[in-house]
């Protein structure tokens, strides 16, 4: 048995007050200023430079295909999704032979699509996969860090270039036995080719180049589906999703060449170095948590259950229509991204889906964003665009506010049908706007509101803002006056987090749940341990949960790089070690490997 004393850091909080020893909190995993925790023991061990030694766990060459089979007549692959609306930018999947790779093999498969405005609308957005193939057997390293994905790519010379088509990015990847994109397990990792540097590596060569060979280590991918894939799975099968949102160039033959998909295993990888865990101690309100990290757009948030929140249809229409958020936290990565946004008749598309926004027809936002120094808001909106982002603007303001505040949005509206806008932020500036008559008619009741968070940049993902309050006034239908701070329980009656592109990304934080506990990846096999001092047998360190009863507390693993468990009263040590009786004052918290029994 691993102990976290040996591996990891001890966790000690004491009469509820955190106290440091000998760290001082690292936040180079994210851009919070956190409380640190005690550590107690020295981490053990030193790292040991060995030679790499591949093993082919997983492959497919195409060779074993006939040249002709695709994704059309359900002969070979599959389109995953399509975004955009079925067989817009009819994207393909087809084994060929045109262009032999160097790799030795003949056969390759071939990506296919149509970039011509015209009948794609101007974007694509879609994901295409190959077929699915056991394993050798050899893939038994539970460690995902000790597995590489290697391919080969090519432009045809047909093709035109990706910068010159308007941009693309996406995602690529595993599924593991058999799953998809929202079950099973998988992991991903993103990509784009915007001609300029993004922060995000382009594994696209130019059209007419040859072939290229990437190499990716999968040890930071993140999650794709409902788990993270488990590298020993019996079977795998390689994903691809595109997104352009500004085709430019109309050539219906767009084609992206993969070959020689491969799957190796360092079967000489050093031990993976220990998880480091942190307590922290919580401020009560509503947490949301940027939980996804395979694309910089998927949005994490909650919708209202009332569909009368429209600003058209006031309760009294001589009095302005009011919608606030404060912020108790907003200090995160540049870019970063809370929205406001206002759907109208989401019956078209399921409000449970995290694509409601982005399906819907109509859509009137506010968006705040933090842009590092300062932050801006700004009103966008769009009508008549389905599978679509904003394509109007009515307002843009930038305010050097601090990151915590109440901003406002207010309407009033005019005998003619049009509105009077204004967004307030915490430090008083203001912006103001006009709705005119035509825009307003489109968010008549029943109009949903969606509050949400977007990355909007790598460096987002696992980053957190926190809400203490969110109000609506005058509306038509549920007024809302949610004061997260002071709630005891997650008001389901008012809100749903179906919305989120990832279940527990927005948490209610309370009185009850004093501390948050975060450790690094990777940390397989690990699980957390509690006592009430360090002396305490191996035997009688249990898990937080023992002590509630038997219910475990949820772990989610945040941005692919930080565990976060929101740790109940109820799941902390009592005096005599008999769930239910008084808690203890003295607490220590560890990881240890396997985790505890009970």
């Amino acid at each position: 048995m691993l102990l976290i004393d040996q591996f990891c850091k001890n966790a000690y909080y004491q009469s509820s007050e955190l106290l440091a020893f000998h760290k001082q909190q690292q936040d180079n995993y994210m851009k919070k200023s956190i409380l640190t925790v005690s550590l107690i023991a020295a981490l053990s061990g030193f790292t040991i430079a060995t030679q790499a030694q591949y093993l082919l766990v997983w492959q497919d060459d195409f060779d074993q295909q006939p040249v002709g089979v695709n994704s059309t007549d359900a002969t070979y692959g599959a389109v995953a999704y399509n975004f955009a609306g079925a067989g817009v930018g009819n994207p393909t999947v087809t084994i060929t032979n045109a262009n032999p790779p160097p790799s030795g093999n003949t056969n390759y498969a071939a990506f296919t699509f149509d970039t011509t405005p015209a009948t794609t609308g101007g974007s694509d957005n879609f994901g295409l996969e190959i077929n699915v193939l056991p394993t050798t057997g050899g893939n038994t390293d539970p460690n995902i860090q000790d597995y590489t994905l290697e391919f080969d790519i090519a432009l045809p010379a047909t093709s035109s270039s990706l910068e010159a088509i308007g941009g693309i990015n996406g995602n690529l990847g595993l599924y593991g036995n058999s799953s998809g994109q929202y079950n099973g397990d998988g992991c991903e990792t993103n990509f784009n080719d915007y001609g300029g540097p993004s922060g995000i590596t382009s594994i696209f060569p130019e059209p007419g180049a040859g072939w290229v060979h990437d190499s990716m280590p999968m040890g930071s991918f993140a999650t794709a589906g409902a788990a993270l894939l488990n590298p020993t799975d019996s079977s795998f099968n390689f994903h691809i999703g595109f997104y352009m949102a500004g085709d430019s160039i109309a050539n219906p033959n767009e084609e992206i060449d993969i070959a020689n998909v491969q799957v190796l295993l360092n079967t000489n990888a050093p031990p993976p170095p220990p998880p480091i865990m942190n307590v922290i101690k919580t401020q009560p309100g509503l947490r949301w948590f940027a939980q996804d990290a395979t694309a910089v757009y998927n949005e994490q948030g909650l919708y209202t259950i009332d569909q009368n929140q429209s600003f058209a249809n006031p309760a009294n229409s001589a009095q302005p229509v009011t919608y606030s958020v404060t912020f108790q936290d907003y200090n995160t990565a540049p870019n970063f991204t809370f929205q406001i946004q206002f759907i109208a008749d989401n019956t078209a598309q399921s409000a449970n889906s995290p694509y409601t926004v982005y399906f819907s027809p109509a859509d009137f936002a506010l968006s705040i964003v933090n842009q590092g120094t300062d932050f801006t808001a700004s009103i966008d909106y769009k009508t008549n665009n389905p599978a679509g982002g904003t394509t109007g603007n009515l307002m843009f303001m930038t305010t050097a506010t601090a990151q915590v505040g109440t901003w406002t949005l207010v309407f009033t509206n005019n005998p003619d049908g049009s509105a009077d806008g204004g967004v307030i932020a915490p430090d008083g500036t203001a912006g103001t706007f006009t709705v005119s008559s035509n825009i307003v008619a489109y968010f008549v009741n029943p109009v949903t509101i969606y509050y949400g968070i977007v990355p909007e940049n790598t460096a987002g993902f696992g980053q957190f803002i926190d809400t203490s309050r969110i109000t609506t006034a005058n509306v038509g239908g549920q007024n809302i006056n949610d004061n997260f701070a002071t709630d005891a329980s997650f008001d389901t009656s008012t809100w749903s987090t179906g919305y989120s592109y990832e279940a527990n990304s927005v948490q209610l934080v309370t009185t009850d749940t004093p501390y948050w506990v975060t450790w690094t990846v990777p940390a397989n096999g690990f699980g957390l341990e509690t006592a009430t001092n360090l002396t305490t047998p191996s035997a009688a360190w249990y898990s937080p949960g023992y002590y509630a009863g038997g219910t475990q507390p949820i772990t989610t693993l945040m941005g692919g790089s930080l565990y976060w468990t929101l740790l109940n009263t109820a799941d902390l040590p009592t005096v005599d070690g008999i769930p239910g009786d008084p808690v203890s004052k003295t607490a220590f918290f560890r990881l240890s490997k396997p985790g505890p029994s009970q």
